[in-house]
């Protein structure tokens, strides 16, 4: 284990370890350990060397659960799909005292790769039109909204771009509809937020410009997000304690910000 504290990288080194992990054969890129690493893609096998070169601080057991890092009593669990299989693991985690920090990728650029299943061929890659931002992750971050201010939890949100290998096995004539992901391999790091005090939520979920009272509309417009995205963002920052309703206007539902805006 290593000893002291350890400082956090910078995106620029983050990015720069990233190019040469993207480096490394398969055979070396993947834990030889095989704890906890049956079904593990190419996206997390890169991002658990990435936060954590040491591969002797990996796959550790807690009771019944193995985390993807221990260093130090901080436990760092890597997540590329769903937050809310998590949910039991920081229950456990944070309940025996350890701090924890969740890493969550939100696709930023994409480039969508369709591969035949039975005959391997690809079809040339193609970018998608859609360009992610850190609001994608709302919905997740709502999945675990129980945990959210938590002593000892904190949030990192990696932006990633991505080549996204699909393959051709689902519905309709061109076999895309509700098919599977083969793959999703890294290809750069675009940006990267921690999430743990109030002013880091309230930078990530209130635009600069929003006028106070505002109601989902209102967050909306100026945040550029669909409308559901908006409603999941005031969830959060009312589970978070840092808003609170204000009344209405008109017909429509207004939230002030809390003076203190502290994490409950």
């Amino acid at each position: 284990m290593s000893q002291g504290e350890r400082t956090e990288p910078s995106l620029a080194e983050l990015r720069e370890r990233l190019h040469e992990l993207l480096k490394l054969p398969d055979e070396e890129l993947f834990s030889k350990s095989g704890v906890g690493t049956l079904s593990e893609k190419r996206l997390h096998a890169a991002l658990k060397l990435l936060i954590q070169p040491d591969r002797s601080l990996h796959e550790a057991a807690i009771g019944r659960f193995t985390a993807d890092i221990l260093e130090n009593g901080t436990v760092t669990e890597i997540q590329t799909r769903s937050l809310d299989r998590l949910r039991e693991k920081l229950g456990c985690y944070l309940a025996e005292g350890y701090s924890v920090n969740v890493v969550y990728t939100v696709a930023h650029k994409k480039w969508i790769v369709w591969v035949d299943p039975e005959t391997k061929e690809a079809l040339p890659e193609r970018r998608s039109p859609k360009t992610g931002s850190y609001y994608d992750a709302l919905w997740e971050l709502y999945k675990i909204k129980d945990y959210l201010g938590s002593p000892g939890l904190r949030l990192t949100l990696l932006l990633m771009d991505v080549r996204d290998i699909r393959r051709l096995d689902g519905f309709g004539k061109s076999r895309k509809r509700r098919s599977n992901r083969e793959e999703r391999v890294p290809v750069e790091l675009a940006g990267m937020i921690s999430l743990s005090s109030p002013e880091d939520y309230r930078a990530m979920l209130l635009p600069e410009g929003l006028i106070m009272p505002f109601s989902a509309a209102d967050l909306a417009q100026a945040a550029r997000i669909p409308s559901r995205s908006a409603y999941t963002a005031i969830n959060i920052l009312l589970r978070l304690g840092m808003a609170a309703p204000a009344g209405k206007m008109g017909r429509r539902r207004v939230y002030k910000i809390t003076e203190q805006g502290e994490l409950t």
